[in-house]
């Protein structure tokens, strides 16, 4: 099911971002991310992440295959 909610607005997003919604349990949130930022931006890729709370962004550091992550928020100059 496809869901215009902009119809005619210039402001949409580019025809070449693919967004995608996967539903995991709450439990297995950090691995499912680790593997989705492996299959889809390789080894060597960029992903910006965005997480709902300081603390989400925070954990997302300690997840296993995340080494390279760094996190931005409020509390950090």
């Amino acid at each position: 099911m496809f869901f215009d909610l902009v119809k005619d607005l210039k402001n949409k997003t580019s025809q070449t971002v693919q967004h995608l919604a996967i539903n995991c349990p709450y439990q297995n949130k950090a691995s499912t991310l680790s593997d989705i930022l492996l299959c889809y931006k390789g080894l060597n890729g960029k992903a910006i992440i965005f997480a709902q709370t300081k603390n989400d962004a925070n954990q997302i550091i300690l997840t296993d295959g995340m080494s390279e992550v760094e996190v931005l928020h409020g509390d950090i100059a």
